[in-house]
C-alpha cells in the first residue's frame, strides 16, 4: 500500500549538492521501498550555471503550483564564488557549458560570448587558462543577473531550526561552562548618527539611486509592504580606526583574537571591513594574536598576506563559527572578538555578556529557534563602495541620502512589513497548534519597532498564546541559559541565522522547517560534515562519511507534514503516520545500537550491552532501513519477514567491509591503499563512468557472501588483482 492511493500527495524534492547527494542516494532506495510518492524540482550548481539561475524559478514555481506536496529541499543553495567557478569548469571539461534560457535572444547572446571567451582562453592548454576562462564566464553571468538570490524571499517565510527531542535525549554532548570569570569579550562597534541612518516607506516601492565614483547611475527597486523599515549602514576606514586605537589596551590583553563577521552574506561590506581590520592590527603588532582557524590560507596551507605583509582575515570564518566554537569549549585565557559590522555587533556582544553573567548554558527541552527568514532582512542587503546613495519611495519623496568618499562602504538592509505579518502571523499559529511558549527578540530601536507593533497587533486574534518581547540579546539569552521548555525564539533573519549556530543538543544533525506562503511546511536538511571534503576522502578511502541523520529526520518530517495535507482533505493518513514515526524510531534504534559515524563517535547513548561501531554513510542508512521495517511489519506490505532477512545480511556484510576499510585506514598500508583507490577512480573518471556532479565512488571489489570472509587481508588481495576500468 503507498503513502495515498492517488499519489496526489507527497514529496518535491530538491536534492542535495554533490559529496552530500552521495549521502542522500543511499537513502533514496529505503524511500522508494516504502513507497513514498516524490518528484524532483532541480535546483544543483549545474542546472544554476546553464540557466542562469532559472533553475531556481522553476524550482520555486514547482513548488508554489502544487499546494498538496511537501518540499524537502537539501543543503547548500546559496553557491559560493568558489564553487560556481569549478561547476564551470567541470561543465566546460565535460563539453557540456551549453545555456539554456527562457529569452533565446539573451540564451544566443550568452552563447556567443562564451564562444569568443573559449576561443580568446584557450581552456583546454592549461589550469591556468582553465581559471581565466572560468572566472570570464562567471563575469558574463553576474552582468546578465540572476534570479537565485531571491529564492527564499519567494519561498520561505519562517525557518525553524530544530531537533527530536527523543535524539537530543540521547546526546553526550556537554555544553561549554560559562561564568562570569570566563575570559571572554567582544569589541563592538555601535550604530550611532554617525555611521546609521533609518527611515520608513510611506508606500510600496523603494528606489535607490547609487552614483558611483565614476558617475555612472545604478537604480535598484524593490515592492514592500507599506511602513517598512529601511536602514542605511555606512563606515570610514578613519572610523574603523579610531574606534581601535580607542581600544588598545583591550587588545592589548588578549591573548587570542577572532573576528565576527557574516561576509558569505553581506559581503562586500564585511569583507571590506576585515581588510581594514587586519590591516590596522598588523600595525598594531597584533597580527600574531589571531587565532590560527580565522585566517586565510592559500592551497599550500600557508597564510595569505596582503600587499603589506598583513596576514589576512578568512573570508569563511562567520559569526556563526565563533558561536559554534564558543559554545563547545569556553575560553581558558583572555579572548577577543572584534566585530566591526555595526548593524549586529552591539547584539552579539551583549549577548555573551549576558550567557557569562547567567551562569552558562541550560539546554532548552522540546524547544526551536525560529528566523523570520523571508523579511529581506540583511538576506540580501544591497552594497556600495564610494560615490553617492540617494533612497526614494514610491511617491518621489527622498527618504535617505549619503555621499561616500573614496575609501567609504555602506550597506541597505530592509525589513519589509508584509512579509513580517505573514511571518509573524505563522509563528502564533504554530505556537498555538503545539502548545508553545513565544520570546520575540527584537530590539526596541526604530529600525524593529514595526516588528513589535505588529507582534502585539496580531497577538490579538490568539489569546491564548503566551508571549514576551525581548531585546534580541535578551531573548536569546534567556532561550539558551533559562533551563525553558516548550519554547520558540523568534528572531530577525541575521540574529537568527546566528543563534542557530549554538548547538546546545550535540545532536551532531539538524534540520528546519520553513513555513511556505501558502502555511504548507518546507523541510530544509542540514549536512554534518563540508561535502567536497568528505566527496574527495569518500575517493580515496572507499567509504563516505557524511552523516545523513539529518536526512532520516527531514524525511520523517516530510512524511508526517504529508499526513497532515491528507488529513487536512479528509483522507486517511494513518500509514503517512505510521511510516514517518518508523523512520524516526529507526534513527534512535541505529544510535541505540552503537551505529555511528566517524564525525558523531561518542556522541549518543547506547543500549545496554551495545558495542560502538563505527560506519559509513552507506551502512548507517541500512541500519536505518533494516530497523524501519523492523517497526513497520505487520503494518506496512513492504515490511515483510523475507525483506528484513535480506537487510539484516546485507547490513552484516556492509559493517564487515567499513570495519576492514577502517582498519586498514589505522594500519601501515592506509597510504597505499588511498594511493591505489585514487587512481583506480580516476581511470573511472576518464573512462566517463563517473558523473562529477552526481558522483559514485564505487571501490569495485567483489566482497565474499560471508562477512567472515571480509577482512582487511582480504580487502587488500582483492584491491591488487582490481583491474582499471
Amino acid at each position: 500500500m503507498a503513502l495515498d492511493y492517488s499519489k496526489k500527495y507527497g514529496l518535491i524534492i530538491t536534492p542535495p549538492e554533490e559529496g552530500a547527494l552521495a549521502a542522500w542516494n543511499a537513502l533514496v532506495p529505503l524511500m522508494n521501498m516504502l513507497n513514498i510518492p516524490n518528484k524532483l524540482a532541480p535546483m544543483d550548481l549545474a542546472s544554476r550555471v546553464l540557466t542562469n539561475g532559472e533553475a531556481v524559478a522553476t524550482a520555486i514555481a514547482q513548488v508554489k503550483n502544487d499546494g498538496n506536496a511537501v518540499y524537502l529541499k537539501g543543503p547548500g543553495i546559496t553557491p559560493s564564488d568558489k564553487q560556481m567557478l569549478e561547476t564551470i569548469t567541470r561543465l566546460e571539461q565535460k563539453k557540456s557549458l551549453k545555456f539554456i534560457l527562457n529569452d533565446k535572444a539573451a540564451q544566443k547572446e550568452l552563447q556567443n560570448k562564451v564562444d569568443n571567451l573559449r576561443e580568446q582562453h584557450k581552456p583546454e592548454t592549461s589550469e591556468q587558462n582553465m581559471a581565466a576562462f572560468a572566472a570570464a564566464v562567471k563575469a558574463c553571468l553576474n552582468k546578465i543577473g540572476s534570479p537565485n538570490a531571491k529564492w527564499r524571499d519567494d519561498l520561505q517565510v519562517t525557518l525553524e531550526r530544530g531537533v527530536s527531542d527523543a535524539l537530543a535525549k540521547r546526546s553526550t554532548y556537554k555544553p561549554a561552562v560559562w561564568n562570569i570569570d570566563t575570559p571572554f569579550e567582544v569589541l563592538a562597534m555601535y550604530c550611532n548618527s554617525s555611521n546609521t541612518l533609518e527611515a520608513r516607506v510611506n508606500n510600496g516601492t523603494m528606489k535607490i539611486v547609487y552614483t558611483g565614483l565614476d558617475g555612472k547611475e545604478k537604480i535598484t527597486e524593490e515592492k514592500l509592504g507599506v511602513g517598512s523599515s529601511i536602514r542605511l549602514f555606512s563606515t570610514t576606514l578613519k572610523q574603523v580606526t579610531d574606534f581601535l586605537d580607542g581600544s588598545t589596551a583591550k587588545i592589548e590583553k588578549a591573548k587570542q583574537i577572532m573576528h565576527g563577521s557574516k561576509a558569505t552574506v553581506i559581503s562586500e561590506y564585511d569583507v571590506a571591513l576585515n581588510k581594514m581590520l587586519s590591516q590596522k592590527l598588523f600595525e598594531m603588532g597584533a597580527s600574531d594574536k589571531i587565532a590560527n582557524y580565522a585566517l586565510e590560507k592559500d592551497k599550500a596551507g600557508n597564510i595569505a598576506k596582503n600587499d603589506k605583509g598583513a596576514p589576512l582575515l578568512a573570508t569563511g570564518f562567520l559569526i556563526d563559527n565563533v558561536h559554534a566554537i564558543l559554545a563547545n569549549r569556553s575560553p581558558q585565557s583572555a579572548m577577543l572578538m572584534i566585530a566591526l559590522d555595526q548593524s549586529y555587533s552591539e547584539a552579539v556582544r551583549e549577548f555573551w555578556k549576558l550567557v557569562r553573567e547567567k551562569d552558562g548554558f541550560k539546554a532548552p527541552v522540546n524547544s526551536s529557534i525560529i528566523r523570520l527568514s523571508a523579511t529581506k532582512d540583511h538576506y540580501k542587503p544591497f552594497q556600495f563602495t564610494g560615490g553617492s546613495i540617494k533612497v526614494y519611495d514610491g511617491s518621489g519623496d527622498g527618504i535617505l541620502s549619503k555621499n561616500l568618499g573614496e575609501n567609504n562602504i555602506a550597506m541597505i538592509t530592509v525589513l519589509d512589513r508584509d512579509r513580517l505579518k505573514q511571518s509573524i502571523k505563522n509563528v502564533f499559529v504554530d505556537a498555538v497548534t503545539n502548545k508553545k511558549k513565544i520570546i520575540f527578540g527584537f530590539d526596541d530601536d526604530s529600525y524593529y519597532e514595526i516588528a513589535r507593533e505588529e507582534v502585539k497587533t496580531i497577538a490579538h486574534a490568539y489569546p491564548k498564546a503566551q508571549f514576551e518581547i525581548l531585546k534580541s540579546s535578551e531573548a536569546a539569552a534567556k532561550y539558551f541559559t533559562g533551563g525553558l521548555k516548550d519554547t520558540l525564539l523568534v528572531c530577525s533573519n541575521i540574529m537568527g541565522d546566528f543563534y542557530t549556530d549554538i548547538e546546545l543538543a550535540g545532536k551532531g544533525t539538524s534540520y528546519s522547517v520553513g513555513t511556505l506562503g501558502d502555511g504548507r511546511k518546507a523541510v530544509e536538511l542540514g549536512t554534518g560534515g563540508t561535502a567536497p571534503d568528505l566527496l574527495a576522502k569518500w575517493k580515496e578511502e572507499g567509504v563516505l562519511q557524511f552523516n545523513p541523520m539529518a536526512f532520516v529526520e527531514g524525511l520523517s518530517y516530510g512524511v508526517k507534514y504529508s499526513g497532515e495535507l491528507m488529513k487536512r482533505d479528509g483522507i486517511d493518513n494513518r500509514l503517512a503516520n505510521l511510516t514517518s514515526q518508523a523512520l524516526e524510531k529507526a534513527l534512535y534504534a541505529t544510535t541505540d545500537n552503537g551505529i555511528a559515524l566517524p564525525i558523531s563517535k561518542g556522541a549518543f547513548t547506547m543500549k545496554k550491552g551495545a558495542v560502538e561501531t563505527k560506519v559509513s554513510t552507506h551502512t548507517f542508512l541500512k541500519s536505518v532501513e533494516l530497523e524501519t521495517l523492523k517497526e513497520l511489519k505487520g503494518k506496512h506490505s513492504d515490511a515483510s519477514d523475507e525483506a528484513i532477512k535480506k537487510a539484516d545480511a546485507e547490513l552484516a556484510r556492509m559493517i564487515a567491509f567499513d570495519s576492514a576499510v577502517f582498519s586498514i585506514l589505522e594500519s601501515d598500508k592506509a597510504n597505499s591503499w588511498k594511493a591505489a583507490n585514487k587512481s583506480y577512480q580516476e581511470a573511472r573518471e576518464a573512462a566517463g563512468k563517473v558523473d562529477p556532479f552526481n558522483p559514485d565512488y564505487n571501490p569495485g571489489l567483489p566482497l565474499d557472501a560471508d562477512p567472515k570472509n571480509i577482512t582487511p587481508e582480504n580487502l587488500l588481495k582483492l584491491q591488487a588483482v582490481r583491474k582499471n576500468p
